[in-house]
């Protein structure tokens, strides 16, 4: 193929619009690729990408091009076909139907792929998205269009389980997908009291959007997963819990019979559902241990008046490392952290117990989709 592809930059910021989502399907309908940027990547230099022919020229041409989040390095392009979006849409759409009459809110920009992938969900299963008024509250936009499907992060479900008032208007939704990491037990145990229809998922930006799901009766299960493998993808796992992928989801770059190696750690139980431990790249090693720091924020999450965790790695002489923890609550700090480590010795090591639990920094930007690790890393421990 060759390399003059039409390269039409559409600007995106975190307020999905119907004109925007006219503009990006207009741009790929004329056969250029619609590169969607976040408003912070505006001045990210662009260059032809060399794309390997397909088999199909006209669903397997490149369409999208969007950016991963660059939170441990710089942001790397990631380009789809519309086959790629029409499979990822095809394999949720399988588990949970969206058809006429269904409403999709578009609560996550078009820059995250989350947020891209309810295009073709929209086209492929009949129902409608609908898009946020800007001058209400999430529960308001839900509540007003009598929306039945939801794509949120944690962030966002806390905010909807703050008040009873809302348990009626969720309750009978058909779907809320929540991406990103597992939730804090307050709101795993609302979502469970309140009878939610929570799927859980993960997802990866190389494969365009979701790569497994759960089913909505997982609030009901002993422990939080990210479900099982959607069809059209495939999941392998590795001596070393190293996950890989491939399907056709799979961004352009790699063939659908080549495995991509994610980053992430995981593992399968015996029901085939998927367990993800954490990054490999946030993995750090303490006295010759190794340490995925999602493994302590899922157990610290699990602990009653924690409503966020991050944990990260401090210099330690004798170890090399040690993690430390960063807390978020509406409890007495003080208390709650000489609890911790009781608490946690019940289901870890003591050599992943955090030597310090700090409390949450108040100046952290409350705008990222997901964990803005470097900032914990950044953090002067004395200032907090």
């Amino acid at each position: 193929m060759s390399n003059n592809l039409a390269l039409e930059i559409i600007t995106c910021n975190q307020h999905p619009s119907a004109d925007m989502a006219t503009h990006i399907r207009a741009t790929i309908k004329r056969g250029h690729v619609a590169v969607i940027l976040n408003p912070s990547l505006s001045n990210i230099p662009l260059s032809q990408p060399h794309i390997m022919d397909r088999e199909n020229k006209q669903t397997d041409r490149p369409a999208t091009m969007i950016y991963t989040s660059g939170s441990l390095g710089a942001p790397k392009r990631v380009i789809h076909s519309t086959n790629n979006h029409i499979y990822s849409a095809k394999g949720l759409l399988e588990i949970i139907p969206f058809t006429q009459g269904d409403k999709w809110l578009v609560s996550l920009p078009f820059y995250h792929v989350s947020g891209l992938s309810l295009l073709w969900r929209e086209e492929m299963g009949g129902g409608t998205l609908i898009y946020p008024q800007r001058d209400i509250t999430l529960i308001q936009n839900i509540r007003d269009a009598d929306i039945s499907h939801i794509s949120l992060v944690e962030s966002q479900l806390y905010s909807l389980l703050k008040n009873p008032l809302n348990k009626d208007i969720l309750k009978h939704m058909k779907a809320i997908i929540v991406g990103g990491g597992p939730l804090p037990l307050s709101l795993w145990q609302k979502a469970k009291e309140w009878e939610l229809p929570v799927y859980t998922t993960y997802g990866l930006t190389e494969m365009a959007s979701s790569t497994t799901l759960s089913s909505r009766t997982i609030i009901h299960e002993k422990s939080y997963h990210s479900g099982k493998t959607l069809n059209y993808r495939k999941i392998y796992i590795d001596a070393d819990m190293s996950i890989f992928v491939k399907g056709k989801t799979l961004f352009m770059g790699f063939e659908e019979k080549e495995w991509f190696k994610t980053g992430d750690a995981g593992f399968f139980d015996a029901d085939n559902n998927l367990h993800i431990i954490g990054r490999q790249d946030n993995m750090f090693i303490s006295g010759g241990e190794n340490i995925y720091p999602e493994e302590i924020e899922k157990n610290l999450l699990n602990i009653e008046g924690v409503d966020a965790a991050v944990v990260v790695a401090t210099a330690d002489i004798k170890y090399g490392h040690r993690p430390r923890a960063f807390i978020k609550t509406n409890k007495d700090l003080d208390s709650l952290r000489r609890s911790l480590p009781d608490q946690l010795a019940n289901v870890l090591p003591k050599f992943k117990i955090p030597t310090d639990f700090h409390p949450w920094p108040k100046n952290y930007p409350n705008t990222h989709l997901k964990i803005d690790r470097p900032f914990f890393n950044n953090i002067d421990i004395i200032s907090t």
